[in-house]
């Protein structure tokens, strides 16, 4: 056995012993729970309501398929720079307004049975942030089709044609080189030579078109510019390219199939309607505000629509009513930044953000801080501000529950603090400079990337599981619960102990992601936990009592949905890294054609 597989054996050692002594706390000597409303006077829930189910599944169907399959899918393909970037997100709005339809419908058709829908009012919020987002994209891929589809857009390219074609041919002792310079340019002079109606609108769209600044332009899917590789290129290489059969095939390349029909309808807007809409879409704010939260919003609708499949949850099943909401709501945040650290140590082993260096690999120069700082940032951001948040309640009494709960994030706080110290690299450098005598010249940021061994995250979760494991609770079955979750971040901590131990005895040479398996084994403990952790409130306990749901039948379903979390993570990223082969595919077919009738040096 290699020493590098002992901290592995050591961990599935540690695995199999807590595993062992957790059947000794299994055994639940709780009183059942009588059936619901024995009494008479419990409120009604929506799960047992019999009435317009159809409804409820059609609002269910649709909005996972809206709002969990295509446009996480449309997500991925906007980071790929890919053409099916907004027909995927315009499928998801639509297949989203139907389940929104079908929701309405429900509501309508049964009475209001939980006080305080935040469900419903959260849902309003997320579906006008979806159209607003769909909106400042859609207009913007529009303005930009509007203006490549007139002359004006090619005169931003103007100079560079001039300076290409118009010049006469210089000699040159290589005669296989070429000057840089725009195959697009060339196109465009070819077409000048033909007068067409797009000429003579060029002067109406030419000021706003001019507006389009780089970045929207490599937004474009289509709006590749290919390069005269060699030496200076002249009129006759101009006349000589344009009339290759191969290179029109290549600028006729046919556009997105949704742009189709709006460049078929272009031709017949009148051109101050055309003027108007490029200037609306391409102005200072529409190029920074609006580009900027079109970009944000993509990303933070992933938690808005996870928040708002809990509260949906919570509310079809009428849990968490009261002054119990406030628990409820403090075991799902919690739980779900767990469950969100899970999916983001489960992409690093991936290779996400692999071009930071931040996946196991090596990349020099990428990153001017490790990601165990945004770890150390994240704990004591938390820590810091639930310290004062862990006492709310209609008592103002404080109980012994609330101190422990503050306790846990005073522990974040400061364990987030000490991490960060660490972390720093401005405190190295001055701490170096006093024992290595360094100059005050040395740059600040190495050129070489470092390595963070940083255990402080790692053991601010283990201890947080070794706690909350050992939390008091009122019924034996919440203690047993609470003692999964608690193991299973314990265990995820002892995962990144030992990456750590596998990276110092080999560390990654080259970008490539380094895959550590412990990497795998943390995201897992990970997930599962936060899973265990967001059912652990007292209103879902209560609810799974009743319906006399074991510890063995709830840890059961917790690895079948950790699973199916991993297997969704691992879907996107795939096909995001298949859209990405996709258009470098596109732009090497293009550069080979390039290659091939103009030649290289």
């Amino acid at each position: 056995m290699s020493k590098a597989s002992f901290p592995l054996l050591l961990l599935l050692v540690a695995c199999l012993a807590s595993c062992i002594n957790a059947q000794h706390h299994m055994v639940s000597d709780d009183p059942p729970l009588p059936p619901f409303n024995a009494t008479g006077d419990e409120p009604m829930s929506y799960a047992l309501l019999p009435e317009s189910k159809a409804y409820f599944y059609g609002h269910v169907a649709f909005m996972v398929l809206g709002f969990w399959i295509l446009m996480p899918m449309g997500i991925m393909f906007g980071i790929a720079r890919s053409p099916f970037h907004v027909p995927t997100q315009i499928l998801a709005f639509l297949v989203s307004c139907v389940g929104f339809l079908f929701g309405k419908l429900y509501g309508h058709s049964t009475p209001h049975l939980y006080a305080g829908n935040s469900h419903h009012t959260m849902g309003w919020l997320i579906f006008m942030l979806f159209q607003a987002q769909l909106s400042i994209g859609v207009v913007r891929k529009i303005a930009n089709a509007v203006a490549r589809s007139q002359a004006s857009y090619q005169s931003l390219h103007e100079d560079e044609t001039v300076r290409l074609v118009g010049t006469p041919s210089y000699p040159s002792s290589h005669g296989d080189s070429h000057s840089e310079g725009s195959m697009e340019t060339l196109h465009h002079t070819f077409e000048d030579a033909a007068p067409s109606k797009a000429e003579e609108d060029s002067q109406l769209v030419a000021a706003p078109s001019r507006a389009i600044d780089q970045h929207d332009i490599d937004d474009d899917e289509d709006q590749d510019i290919t390069v005269v590789h060699g030496r200076r290129a002249s009129s006759e290489d101009g006349d000589a390219l344009l009339q290759d059969p191969m290179m029109m095939l290549d600028r006729e390349e046919k556009p997105p199939l949704w742009m189709r029909p709006i460049l078929l309808v272009l031709p017949f807007v009148p051109n101050f309607i055309k003027q108007s809409f490029v200037t609306a879409a391409y102005n200072p704010f529409t190029k920074t505000v609006c580009r900027y939260v079109h970009s944000y919003l993509g990303r933070v609708f992933v938690i808005l629509v996870f928040a708002q499949t809990l509260s949906g949850l919570v509310v079809y099943h009428g849990t968490c009513r009261s002054w119990e909401v406030l628990p409820c709501i403090a075991h799902l945040i919690k739980g779900g930044i767990f469950f969100f650290y899970g999916i983001l140590t489960f992409g690093r082993y991936l290779g996400a953000f692999a071009e930071y260096g931040w996946a196991w690999n090596r990349v020099d120069g990428a990153s001017k801080f490790s990601f165990e700082t945004i770890e150390c940032g994240l704990i004591f951001t938390y820590g810091i501000t639930n310290t004062w948040m862990e006492h709310f309640g209609k008592d103002d009494e404080w109980t012994h529950k609330d101190f422990e709960h503050a306790s846990l994030a005073f522990m974040w706080w400061w364990c987030g603090l000490i991490g960060l110290l660490v972390e720093s690299r401005a405190l190295r450098r001055l701490l170096e400079r006093q024992v290595l005598k360094t100059p005050l010249d040395v740059p600040k940021h190495e050129v070489q990337q470092t390595y963070s061994f940083n255990p402080f995250p790692a053991l601010t979760v283990m201890l947080t599981g070794i706690s909350m494991g050992n939390h008091h609770q009122e019924t034996q079955y919440s203690t047993n619960v609470h003692y999964m979750w608690g193991l299973l971040l314990a265990l995820a901590a002892l995962s990144r102990i030992g990456t750590y131990v596998l990276l110092y005895r080999s560390p990654p040479s080259d970008a490539q992601p380094g895959r550590p398996p412990t990497e795998v084994l943390g995201a897992f403990c990970l997930i599962a936990g936060a899973i265990l952790f967001m059912a652990s409130n007292p209103g879902t306990l209560t609810w799974m009592r009743r319906l006399e749901v074991d510890s063995m039948f709830m840890m059961n379903v917790t690895v079948a949905l950790t699973t199916i979390t991993l297997s969704y993570v691992a879907f996107l990223l795939i096909l995001k890294a298949w859209a990405q082969k996709r258009e470098q595919r596109k732009k090497a077919i293009k550069q080979g054609y390039q290659d091939r009738f103009v030649g290289q040096p």
